[in-house]
């Protein structure tokens, strides 16, 4: 099996999407799928980008796309991918699955991505085979999943679940999605989510969060 991974983080190296996606090619090797890796960038994808990603989608037996949660959905560089292959229209047609990751430990913070993907994919007419979130994810900033420790257990053990699923050509089982969903750590909810709604009121002074860029100017 040959499964494509879609980061859809601009950030490169940087980015705990791209940690999230190199764990989970371990462990697809493990289960006997192959993998490769396409990136997302800030600009968009060009005619020759998108000629090559075309490629990579009809070789894909599966594919991955994995993105952070910004302002309850997909980045700005994942969604031009989206109107890229839209505009582009009808092309291979491979079966997705979808992980949505944020720092918010929440479950519901990421069914409105998760959503997003999913209607993406009947769009183009693809096969939507499930999608999981996972929260807590900003401490990883960038580093292997592995040199965790115990911070990473529980999501590592999500994505073995999501690998072992995907290599066995199957959906994501409801069994791995309540697996995915469970606090990344055992903490008492209450004051997590008080925290963290702290933090995230302090960010959001730094954004417009009512911008509207997709907004055509007469």
């Amino acid at each position: 099996m040959n499964v494509l991974l879609i980061q859809g983080s601009p950030r490169g190296r940087r980015a705990n999407t791209g940690s999230i996606l190199a764990f989970l090619a371990t462990e697809l090797a493990i289960g006997g799928a192959q993998s490769e890796t396409y990136a997302v960038s800030a600009r968009g994808p060009g005619p020759d980008d998108l000629d090559g990603l075309h490629a990579q989608l009809a070789a894909a037996d599966a594919v991955v796309l994995a993105a952070p949660v910004y302002l309850d959905t997909v980045p700005a560089a994942t969604q031009r991918l989206f109107e890229s292959l839209s505009a582009r229209g009808p092309g291979p047609a491979p079966p997705l699955y979808g992980i949505a990751h944020s720092g918010y430990f929440e479950p519901v913070h990421k069914l409105c991505e998760l959503r997003t993907m999913r209607l993406f994919c009947e769009a183009m007419g693809w096969s939507w085979r499930g999608g999981v979130g996972f929260g807590g994810t900003s401490p990883i900033e960038g580093r292997p999943l592995e040199d965790l420790g115990g911070l990473t257990r529980r999501l590592r053990a999500g994505l073995q679940a999501v690998a072992a699923d995907i290599a066995a050509g199957r959906p994501l089982s409801q069994k791995t999605v309540a697996l995915c969903s469970r606090p990344p750590l055992p903490l008492p909810t209450r004051p997590v989510v008080w925290l963290t709604n702290r933090q995230g009121r302090k960010e959001r002074r730094k954004v417009d969060a009512f911008a509207r860029p997709y907004d055509r100017r007469p």
